[in-house]
């Protein structure tokens, strides 16, 4: 809807100018004239009635002027419109300023009809406010066309949507391991559904094909090309073992089809047996990785797009080692630019990667995309990632008792194989307990829960997806008091508690668990 506030058409300028300094002949003169124009143009008195219509307006209601005089008019008003009209109309008049708004009218054959009305204050030759005058114009037709495309754009969307569903991998193969996950986000903006992918194709040899990619363009047709790249791409892998080669060929398969295509890309064949990746890379954002010492870095290939390549002899492709890499994250440019700042994107990006909580959540891609995504997206976004973190994982809801159940027993199960013996397993229990217990009451949801028992002694992760908290560093005043007591007493028993709160996420509670597997030996039964 159009603010009273806004500009009037410089239609409206010359009918102003008339009236600044206008007397009752001259507007007489104008009035007849108007009744030859074929807009519909009214007049008002300072009391805010309308004093005179024109021939073609009272033509287009099929009403005499004495009907339409006062508000006379206003009966013609479409029901659902008078309300909004009539505080647009009052408000500007009250404030002498020129009004624009648009209303359905009445017309004579009882069709209700969309009018732009523009009206602004009218002035005698003393400069006197007299009331107002009007001029409006069917736009029925712009309406209509309006809504027709609007209704195409919707159906271009869903079509353009319906295609990245079905188009996108349904089952992603296994990287013997580590845990693939991935997450994928389309655009606010209805116009700017694309092109982006990912995918993670089984070869021969255990090796897996990794893509990840953005075809420039939105709607149906970058979906298109989106999917005849992405399955070129898995085809020519199952014969071409180099990927700055896959991307070459794939190009020209693209290319015979869809000649003006072009697409940014990256990938990589992760070799499990070697512990090696190879990757090369077609003007894509590079893929971060995470080793063991926390620290991150990226993996770097040069080359242009796909689209581009054959124009100039591209890069080779590069190899990198695994074996001291705990996270692999590939992603299209919507994750980094969505707040529409790309170097606040790579920060935020980075944050979450930094972090000691994306370890041990089950779904890093999810992590990935609620950390670095508070607001609509401008573009679409995929994720790939892969975690290599060899621990025990669980991910459940907190009000789900059997899936809660279900963890903590599986939990026990893998400390006693570990040496605990049934008092630190009592313990951990209570713990475990006390944990989930408090997410249920505070941060009801999901929740995520690591056993990580490569160190001497056990460390258990609790992710949920709440505010945050602080966990009380003393005694509660009551002993018995709920709030607090339960931390209290996890870090009597001996535990180690840390709490961190993750922006955009929930809250991660790490316990170093009092049980010594090191030392050879179980609690006593």
């Amino acid at each position: 809807m159009l603010s009273s506030q806004d500009a009037p058409s410089p239609g409206l300028q010359a009918p102003q100018a008339i009236f600044e300094l206008a007397d009752r002949e001259t507007i007489a003169h104008f009035q007849r004239m108007a009744d030859a124009l074929p807009v519909l143009i009214w007049m008002s008195g300072i009391d805010k009635l309308c004093t005179w219509f024109n021939r073609t307006w009272l033509e287009f209601v099929g009403r005499p002027m004495e009907s339409e005089l006062g508000n006379g008019w206003a009966e013609n008003v479409f029901t659902e419109d008078f309300d909004r009209c009539l505080e647009i109309y009052t408000t500007s008049f009250d404030r002498r300023v020129p009004f624009r708004m648009e209303y359905r009218l009445r017309h004579h054959t009882g069709e209700y009809r969309w009018i732009l009305d523009e009206g602004i204050p009218l002035y005698d030759e003393s400069r006197e406010f007299v009331g107002y005058i009007g001029c409006c114009l069917d736009i029925t037709d712009q309406k209509r066309t309006e809504a027709e495309l609007q209704t195409s754009l919707e159906r271009e969307r869903r079509l353009a949507q319906s295609l990245q569903r079905a188009t996108l991998p349904s089952n992603l193969a296994p990287v013997e391991g580590a845990i693939v996950s991935v997450a994928y986000l389309t655009a606010a903006e209805e116009e700017k559904v694309g092109g982006d992918w990912y995918d993670a194709f089984a070869l021969e040899d255990g090796r897996v094909l990794l893509t990840v990619g953005d075809v420039t363009g939105h709607g149906l047709h970058a979906s298109i090309v989106m999917a005849k790249l992405r399955h070129a791409l898995n085809v020519v892998a199952m014969y071409e073992n180099d990927p700055a080669r896959m991307l070459d060929v794939a190009e020209r398969v693209v290319l015979q089809r869809y000649p003006n295509a072009i697409a940014t890309a990256f990938v990589a064949v992760v070799d499990p047996k070697r512990k090696s990746i190879s990757f090369a890379n077609a003007g894509h954002p590079r893929p971060i990785v995470r080793v063991r010492d926390g620290s991150l870095r990226q993996l770097t290939a040069g080359g242009l797009p796909v689209g581009l390549r054959r124009m100039v002899a591209n890069a080779a492709s590069e190899t990198a080692d695994l074996r001291d890499v705990d996270l692999l994250v590939l992603y299209t440019d919507g994750l980094t630019e969505a707040t529409r700042n790309p170097l606040d994107g790579e920060r935020s990006l980075m944050s979450a990667l930094s972090g000691e909580a994306i370890l041990f959540v089950r779904d890093t891609a999810d992590f990935v995309k609620s950390t670095c995504l508070q607001s609509a997206l401008p573009d679409d976004v995929a994720v790939l990632a892969l975690n290599f973190i060899d621990v025990d994982r669980w991910k459940f809801y907190s009000q789900e008792d059997r899936e809660a159940r279900q963890a903590r027993r599986d939990m026990l199960e893998i400390l006693r194989k570990k040496g605990a013996g049934a008092d630190d397993c009592a313990l951990a229990e209570f713990i475990f307990g006390d944990l989930v217990a408090n997410v249920a009451r505070h941060a009801p949801g999901l929740v995520d829960v690591a056993l990580d028992t490569r160190a001497a002694r056990p460390v258990l992760h609790v992710i949920d997806r709440g505010t945050g908290y602080r966990p009380a560093v003393r005694a509660p005043v009551d002993p018995l008091a709920e709030s607090g007591r339960g931390l209290w007493l996890i870090e009597e028993l001996g535990a180690e508690l840390a709490v961190e709160t993750i922006p955009g996420f929930g809250t991660h509670t790490r316990v170093v668990l009092p049980i010594n597997r090191a030392a050879g030996r179980a609690s006593s039964p």
